[in-house]
């Protein structure tokens, strides 16, 4: 697996004085789903990101599970998706170092590519309410925004005003997808098409995953 790191090509427009800009977006993608993708477009688009960085996890520090999916699945999965977008690229860092993946190491990775770039963390709303128990939340944010997806027909989560004040939150409104509920419905031969994209579908159908 090969990592495409980031590319130092210019702002358009008024961009001589703006910085680049890039999106990481980490997660165990188990599978990765449609809730997913609309987030990093949303992101690229409202904020123009040269670039969003998908970084599937080993393991989660906030998780006591494994995937259910091995990180070679997992992988091809994110492949198979994001390939239609010519601005996202799919990152096996954290496949390839140690277990569990935390997320200050992986930006300061990335970080070192481009330093005098602005950096932005992709998540949904439930994950910046967790945030303070991350591993050196506070460096993540003075390194880097938090970008934030809320799910449609979904309450407001309680996030600590601190990190409120730093987060963005995007005007598109998610889907309601949950990767546990794709996987449930998955092994029990229920509706999910509309939820995974359409190649992802192929895929878990071929190599029979979640069954």
């Amino acid at each position: 697996m090969r990592m495409e790191q980031p590319k130092a090509s210019g702002w358009r427009g008024d961009a001589s004085m703006r910085k680049r800009r890039y999106g990481v977006f980490g997660g165990t993608f188990d599978p990765v789903h449609q809730a997913h993708i609309q987030l990093a477009v949303a992101a690229r688009r409202e904020l123009g990101l040269e670039k969003v960085y998908f970084v599937p996890a080993r393991r989660s520090p906030l998780k006591t599970e494994s995937p259910l999916s091995s990180a070679r699945h997992r992988y091809r999965m994110l492949l198979l998706a994001t390939k239609p977008y010519r601005h996202f690229v799919v990152s096996t860092y954290e496949l390839r170092g140690p277990s569990p993946s935390f997320t200050v190491r992986t930006l300061a990775h990335f970080q070192r590519h481009d330093p005098k770039a602005q950096w932005y963390l992709l998540m949904g709303e439930d994950s910046l309410s967790r945030f303070t128990s991350w591993r050196n939340w506070k460096t993540l944010l003075e390194r880097s925004i938090p970008v934030v997806g809320r799910r449609a027909g979904k309450g407001r989560r309680t996030i600590p005003p601190v990190i409120r004040k730093r987060a963005i939150f995007l005007r598109k409104k998610l889907p309601a997808i949950a990767a546990t509920e794709i996987r449930r419905v998955v092994g029990k031969n229920l509706s999910w098409k509309r939820d995974v994209p359409f190649p992802v579908q192929r895929y878990i159908r071929k190599n029979r995953l979640y069954r």
